[in-house]
């Protein structure tokens, strides 16, 4: 679970922006918010939300991008055309500065604060330590020094060096990545890093190609029924008429949508031919059934999408429950609708917006002076009163 995120120059983040999800004892209100194993008090949901333009997906862009290079840049850049770029991309108007990512998270019991920096080329610096007591003590940190790496701490025993040039012969990659895919993870007793989904990809929300989601769905669905049934007994719940999920074979596999009205008549439907609201719902509901079973976090930009406020606001509402999400997972989503602020308490609602040289802020809603848990945040926000909304004299 993530305790807090850092991230400087990369796409409209110019300066350090920081989201974090670490509370106050005194903040805890309901099961939103939760105390870790380690003694930490953090919110399961944290909201985004910000005028259009204001850098709203960067800010979970970049966390799933940290999430996917620090866990996965080894086997996917290794021998790739990628090779000899980190797929890095930082403010246009700071082009010659590296981009910085810091993640603080716990995992297997243990607390970890994990820093990158990079260049287009490569890794310039990466640490990994794990928090003993109140202190921070290195497990590995890597620094370039012009053409080469040095490993200014280093506690792995067991690693050897050939398979440190292993490493430094591909510059491109996370010393994690490496680890994790060479299996010396365990070694330090960590298994992994944050497991998450997401809706993002290198430019943004990813525009699947609908026949690409019915396939994930078939394979998923068919494989894990758990998933399955738990993604159907919501939208029974939610009254969309959906009866049961079932499958067809074609040489791609295919999920078929199967409605029965009260008279006791029914149909099927293929996937495809589902309403984009229902497509999105199951497709969603998808992604968080799994990271709530798997435990995690679930990334999701614009996650209203297509849906009705009372379906969006009861999707969000699985992760402030205890019994439909018993592994404390969380949620970082980004909105356009005020109407799931209410919902949320002030360490929940991070304001985003841009300033004239083009760089994005982010604010969490308790550091505005004077707000409290019991206003109507919602009718706040249009009104102006926390910033980040469009300019008012148009309206």
């Amino acid at each position: 679970m993530i305790k807090e995120f850092k991230v400087a120059n990369y796409f409209s983040i110019y300066e350090t922006q920081t989201i974090s999800f670490s509370i106050s004892k005194e903040d805890i209100e309901d099961e939103s918010s939760f105390k870790t194993e380690n003694g930490n008090n953090l919110n399961s949901i944290i909201t985004v939300i910000g005028n259009n333009a204001s850098g709203k997906t960067n800010i979970l862009k970049a966390l799933s991008f940290l999430l996917w290079f620090a866990r996965g840049s080894y086997t996917s850049y290794r021998g790739s055309p990628l090779k000899g770029s980190t797929g890095i991309e930082t403010h246009k108007l700071n082009s010659s500065k590296e981009t910085d990512f810091e993640l603080v998270f716990e995992n297997n019991g243990k607390e970890y604060e994990y820093k990158l920096s990079l260049s287009r080329e490569s890794v310039t610096y990466e640490s990994l330590k794990v928090k003993n007591e109140d202190v921070f003590n290195a497990i590995y940190e890597i620094k370039k020094e012009e053409d080469s790496f040095s490993f200014s701490e280093w506690a792995l025993g067991s690693i050897n060096d050939v398979d440190k040039r292993r490493f430094i012969e591909i510059k491109n990659i996370s010393m994690f990545s490496f680890l994790l895919s060479t299996g010396h993870l365990p070694a330090i007793g960590i298994k992994d890093m944050v497991n998450y989904h997401n809706n993002l990809g290198y430019l943004g929300k990813i525009s699947e190609y609908i026949r690409d989601i019915d396939e994930k769905l078939y394979r998923i669905f068919s494989e894990n029924p758990e998933i399955k049934e738990k993604v159907l007994r919501f939208v029974k719940d939610s009254d969309i008429n959906i009866s049961d999920f079932t499958y067809s074979n074609d040489g791609r596999g295919r999920l078929n949508v199967k409605h029965d009205s009260n008279s006791g008549k029914g149909f099927s439907l293929p996937f495809l031919q589902e309403s984009n609201g229902t497509q999105n719902c199951i497709n969603l509901l998808n992604l968080a059934m799994r990271i709530l079973k798997d435990g995690g976090i679930l990334i999701y930009d614009e996650l209203e999408s297509s849906l009705h406020p009372y379906l969006a606001k009861k999707i969000v509402g699985l992760f402030s429950n205890r019994e439909t999400n018993p592994k404390y997972s969380q949620l970082l989503f980004s909105t356009h609708m005020p109407w799931l602020l209410n919902d949320r308490t002030r360490s929940q609602i991070y304001l985003v917006e841009k300033d004239k040289d083009f760089k994005t802020e982010v604010y969490r809603l308790d550091d505005v002076e004077g707000v409290e848990n019991n206003e109507d945040f919602c009718t706040n926000y249009l009104a102006g009163a926390y910033g980040a909304v469009a300019d008012m004299r148009w309206f």
